[in-house]
This record gives C-alpha cells, sequence and structure tokens, in this order.
C-alpha cells in the first residue's frame, strides 16, 4: 500500500510539473514524463522478485511442466512493455508509432503463444 501512495505522488507531481512546462519546454516536458516513467517502472520492479517467486511456487506445485507457463509470463510481460511505450508514443503525439508499437506487441505476443499453443493440440491429439 505504501508504494502505491507514493508512485501516484510521484505521479501527480511529474504530471503537474509536465503541464506548468510543456508550453515553453515541450522536449523537456516529454523528457520529464519518460524519466517519471522509468522511475514508476522501477517501483514495479522491487515487486516482481516476490511475483517470481510465487509464481515459480505455483508453478511446482502444479505439477506441469514449466514450458506451459512461460509463455502466459512473456505475453503478459510483452502486454505491459507496450502500454507503457504506447502510451508514451502518445503523448509526445506519434500516434502512427503507437500504433505500430501496439500491432508489433499483438503480434509479438501471439508468436510468442505458440509453442504453448502446439503443446495444447498435442495434449488434444493424445486425448482422442
Amino acid at each position: 500500500m505504501e508504494l502505491i501512495v507514493k508512485a501516484a505522488a510521484i505521479a501527480l507531481i511529474a504530471c503537474v510539473c509536465v503541464l506548468i512546462i510543456k508550453n515553453s519546454n515541450p522536449g523537456g516536458a516529454y523528457l520529464l514524463a519518460v524519466c517519471s516513467s522509468v522511475i514508476l517502472m522501477l517501483g514495479a520492479a522491487l515487486l516482481l522478485s516476490e511475483i517470481g517467486d510465487f509464481i515459480n511456487a505455483l508453478i511446482s506445485r502444479s505439477g506441469l511442466s514449466p514450458a506451459i507457463f512461460l509463455p502466459i509470463i512473456k505475453c503478459t510481460s510483452i502486454g505491459i512493455i507496450v502500454s507503457i511505450v504506447s502510451g508514451l508514443c502518445k503523448d509526445a503525439g506519434q500516434s502512427s508509432a503507437s500504433f505500430a508499437i501496439e500491432y508489433l506487441g499483438a503480434a509479438c505476443a501471439v508468436y510468442t503463444a505458440l509453442p504453448l499453443i502446439a503443446t495444447m493440440l498435442n495434449t488434444l491429439e493424445e486425448l482422442l
């Protein structure tokens, strides 16, 4: 709870500062937005080791191959990265770059999920 309150404060302060300097220094405003986003992502990174430990425990309890879960984790990561980068591109007024990263992200997610889809099809073939 404490982390999200600090992160929200950082985000709000950064937004106000960006609004104040946007007209006089658009490049600096964008750089401030990017830097604040990086700081907020570092806050999320603090939690990733605990989340990873929890996911590893779930995988080991399930008795299933870890290879089944890896594409899911990768697709989730792709979605998070694409969402952040797309938002930054939109903030910079680059809607075409935003669309391009979203399109590429969707293709990467599907490509990453192909081994999982193949495993699912093989399992279905064995059942039939």
